[in-house]
């Protein structure tokens, strides 16, 4: 034992030691309380579990021509960040500096969103997961999450949505805006009104034209806004729970012909225009006229192009197969006709070739979209 010949320095040593012992007693609270918490990893069981699932996003405009600068403004340098790899695809991760870096999470959410019903797309993405607050900087302030088509990038909580949305289902409503973004609805946009099947197969055109749904709005139509319904169709599609629809209105809700359609169009990614001839005669002897009929599976751009043969001159017509009302002429003097229009609605039209001097045989080529 060490006597001190000083009394003040017992009471310094003996407050010193006890000081000490308070903070090592007390260090790992400390360090507890100090620890980021990390997301979680993802559970893909939760996708079509949850009840009455509410999502209020947004999607930030499109800026046709010009790159964003959204990936470098949202995602900070100090980001922890990688590719993963998941069902054969890289899929790029990253997560805020206000969480720990985990890349056992990230990979957690790699396979997540690689096993989502898709044509590959989860490799054109970036996805950044972020606290309440950096996420509604970017996203808005009543924001859940958020996807911006300019850079492919998603934006999504590291935590259940104050909705009370998991992060799964939100992460698939997401990825959906992403599927359009990489989808073709020629000559409309399918970030403003889904792919091309399944906006067909919900009369997206007619709905528009009508003032029944509005395109891109994210305020007071938001129900109503087809970018909205074909996530939610998605969403509900991918996880398999046909009743739960609680965020836009049930004219979008998918019955099990429109999960299919809406499946398709996330799979299978329409490829565009489809092409058919067809051939006749028109003799001074015969009729004067006949009479094609030409199939639409989709809404969109049809032409249908007349080529006589030399010495016949002959006019195009088109018309609807529903109600047989003229749709488009060409009169031209040649040996060429054209009609072109924006079809809705309309599964089959009529083309009439008349003769109208000459003799000879045609041949009519059919641009529409495909199947």
């Amino acid at each position: 034992m060490v006597m001190l010949s000083n009394p003040g320095s017992r009471f310094t040593l003996a407050a010193a030691f006890c000081a000490a012992l308070i903070t090592v007693s007390a260090s790992p609270a400390l360090a507890a309380s100090q620890a980021r918490e990390g997301i979680p990893a993802a559970n893909p069981a939760a996708l079509g579990s949850q009840p009455h699932v509410v999502i209020h996003d947004r999607v930030l405009p499109l800026r046709r021509g010009a790159h964003s600068a959204a990936v470098s403004d949202v995602v900070p340098a100090n980001a922890f960040s990688g590719s993963y790899t998941a069902n054969g695809m890289k899929i790029r991760i990253a997560l805020s500096p206000s969480y720990p870096a985990d890349a056992a999470e990230a990979q957690s959410w790699a396979d997540f969103l690689a096993s989502l019903p898709q044509h590959g797309d989860a490799a054109t993405m970036t996805v950044y997961f972020a606290p309440l607050r950096e996420m509604q900087r970017a996203c808005g302030p009543d924001a859940d999450a958020c996807y911006d088509p300019n850079d492919s990038l998603l934006i999504l909580l590291g935590e259940t949505a104050p909705d009370g949305a998991s992060i799964e289902e939100v992460a698939a409503h997401e990825f959906g805006h992403h599927i359009a973004n990489h989808r073709s609805n020629a000559p409309w946009s399918a970030d403003s009104w889904g792919p091309k099947r399944w906006a067909t197969k919900l009369y997206v055109c007619q709905g528009v034209r009508g003032g029944t749904m509005f395109p891109d709005d994210q305020g007071d139509n938001y129900d109503r806004n087809p970018t909205e319904g074909w996530a939610e169709a998605y969403r509900v599609s991918a996880g398999l729970n046909p009743t739960d629809w609680g965020i836009v209105s049930d004219i979008f809700r998918p019955n099990a012909a429109t999960q299919q359609i809406a499946l398709r169009d996330a799979t299978d990614p329409w490829p565009g225009a489809s092409t058919s001839t067809t051939s006749g005669k028109l003799l001074k002897r015969g009729a004067k006229s006949t009479k094609l009929r030409i199939a639409v599976p989709q809404d969109g751009r049809v032409t249908v192009r007349l080529t006589s043969s030399k010495g016949l001159n002959a006019d195009l017509e088109l018309s609807s197969s529903n109600s047989g009302a003229r749709i488009g002429s060409s009169r031209l003097r040649g040996r060429s006709d054209s009609v072109t229009r924006t079809l809705c609605g309309q599964r089959s039209v009529v083309a009439r070739v008349t003769r109208t001097s000459g003799s000879g045989s045609f041949k009519l080529t059919a641009s529409t979209p495909a199947p």
